[in-house]
């Protein structure tokens, strides 16, 4: 006992050195926030739902994380010989996470309703969901060879774990419902604000149990995988790594010794041994032919200038991304992403309200609604999936290969922040018609859409900058809630004072929105009705150019 104690000791440190805790006092910031907005009856209506669907869930993705980067470390081989079984292990890893979570839940509620509630229905529900949740995704990524490769596919099972909501709101209450692992604590939820009967005790804490100790036994039973999958799988890995950087480091390195070649081609000694350079670099990328092939076009490129050349590494770059995206899982992520919420958006919202009919009309709040999403989360969502790619690009060495080529870094942070950024703006008018709360001319969209895609360049950047390693990156993302929680807080905010914001980028693409739409506000708060977007437009445009300066350089350094 005393050896699982030091050990769960150990990894509470280990997940504070992550940044981890610094996510959970964001997260109880934001929702705390947020439901202090809202009126008593419908925050407490809503709230079992947001402690399920997102506090307990906290962990899901920083601890798979966590495993992902002990096992490149081979850290995990450790568990072979350590005293303590692999069911202890995962015990230690749980446990920290598990009270982070309660201990959000219970702040939330306490500053959002106040201390009148049933604190142990909490946290029961919280201190069986929240494990249930991370260990479900530990077993579910011990079939993946990285973070990366399992953020898309693990999706669905937070959707799955999120189906019994529509029974707690009576909008869909077919009787298998019961049986679904997630039923016996959000059961218990909702007994914070409503007395529950004996049975529905019983059928809360036993059915917690009884799942909790099978996701148990189904992760403990998985968790060498991780191990087994690296020393299986480091062909495969490494093949998906070349695949990923071919464009950057096969054309570069080819271009490199053509150059060399050309340059020095008046010097018979020199020639002949960059003869030998070109033809030894074209033999490891794909073949003789493939270096007498491009002489001609190599020439032309080492006449031209470094940024010309950079333009022409990025466009190269691009097109092996374009070839790649089906066998890259967060490519495929970032093309479906938004269109995606989008419709979820739309089915949902109508569910909502008839949910909230008589305590809340959300009629007021369309614009802040269509703001949230289609100009906050898009773009900011989409560049923080890339800058986990970076992250783990840069883990692999991709990015310290880049040193020795022509392309330059800066050029390779540009090339990756081209995707998502014009994905946002294009989706940006999507989202809108589809989501149809609020649907401003198209001529007045374009300039908010590509203000509002720079987000994704910033995120990318920001993760990529500050977070020394994946992990740290899945804790930072949590953090660029802030920029969705400003415009939110804003919107309820009357100028000047709403300027104040102004220190978030989010805000002016958000304000510049709501200014095309003809958004009052709540309850004519801060009416921006008919006022011009161009002084936010220019101002939100410069602001962004700065960060964005100051992030790459940032950046650059760290590669």
């Amino acid at each position: 006992m005393s050896a699982l104690l030091s050990l769960t000791a150990w990894q509470a440190r280990l997940q504070w050195r992550y940044g981890i805790m610094a996510a959970a006092i964001f997260v109880t910031i934001v929702w705390a926030a947020i439901l202090w907005l809202l009126p008593d009856e419908a925050m407490s209506r809503l709230l079992p739902g947001i402690l399920l669907g997102d506090t307990a869930i906290f962990g899901f993705y920083l601890l798979t994380g966590m495993l992902f980067l002990e096992n490149e470390d081979h850290v995990l081989d450790a568990l072979k010989v350590m005293p303590l079984s692999p069911g202890r292990d995962l015990i230690s890893r749980a446990v920290p996470l598990t009270a982070v979570s309660v201990l959000i839940g219970a702040v939330i509620t306490l500053v959002a309703h106040g201390p009148d509630f049933n604190w142990l229905a909490l946290a029961l529900g919280l201190g069986f969901a929240a494990p249930m949740h991370l260990l479900a995704g530990v077993a579910y990524a011990a079939r993946f060879r990285s973070i990366t490769d399992y953020i898309f596919p693990a999706a669905p099972l937070l959707l799955i774990a999120g189906i019994p909501l529509f029974h707690f709101y009576g909008i869909w209450q077919p009787a298998l419902m019961w049986a679904l692992p997630t039923m016996p604590p959000l059961t218990l939820l909702g007994g914070m604000f409503e007395p529950l009967s004996a049975l529905e005790w019983a059928y809360g804490i036993l059915g917690s149990m009884l799942w909790t100790g099978l996701v148990f036994v189904w992760a403990k039973g998985e968790i060498h995988r991780f191990a087994r999958r690296r020393e299986k799988g480091g062909a495969e890995r490494d093949a998906a790594v070349e695949t990923r950087s071919n464009g950057a480091l096969t054309n570069a390195s080819k271009t490199s010794a053509l150059v060399a070649s050309k340059s020095d081609s008046d010097d018979p000694s020199v020639r002949s041994e960059s003869a030998g350079r070109s033809v030894s670099a074209g033999r490891s990328v794909s073949a003789d032919r493939s270096v007498s092939a491009d002489r001609s076009v190599t020439a032309e490129f080492a006449s031209t200038s470094p940024s010309a050349r950079g333009a022409r590494g990025v466009a190269a770059l691009a097109l092996a991304d374009l070839r790649n995206i089906r066998r890259e899982p967060l490519m495929a992520f970032i093309s479906i992403y938004a269109i995606t919420l989008a419709f979820v958006v739309r089915w949902t919202l109508p569910i909502l309200e008839r949910t909230l009919e008589g305590t809340l009309d959300l009629t007021p709040y369309y614009p802040l609604i269509a703001s949230s999403f289609a100009v906050a989360a898009t773009p900011i969502l989409l560049g923080a999936v890339v800058g986990l790619l970076l992250l783990d690009e840069r883990d692999e060495g991709s990015l310290a290969a880049l040193r020795v080529t022509p392309l330059p870094t800066t050029h390779y942070a540009i090339y990756r922040a081209a995707f998502p950024t014009i994905v946002s703006a294009l989706f940006m008018f999507f989202v809108i018609w589809i989501v149809g709360l609020v649907v401003p001319p198209s001529i007045d969209i374009l300039p908010v859409a590509i203000l509002s895609a720079v987000e994704a360049p910033l995120a990318m950047l920001f993760l990529a900058a500050f977070a020394g390693n994946k992990v740290e990156g899945l804790a930072l993302m949590k953090g660029l809630g802030f920029l969705l929680l400003g415009p939110v807080v804003a919107w309820f905010v009357a100028p000047p004072w709403r300027w104040l914001f102004g220190f978030l980028p989010s805000y002016w693409p958000a304000e510049a929105f709501w200014r095309i739409s003809g958004a009052t506000g709540t309850a004519g708060v801060g009416s921006v009705a008919g006022a011009s977007p161009w002084p936010v437009l220019v101002i939100g445009f410069m602001y962004h150019a700065l960060l964005i300066w100051w992030l790459a350089g940032r950046f650059v350094r760290r590669v």
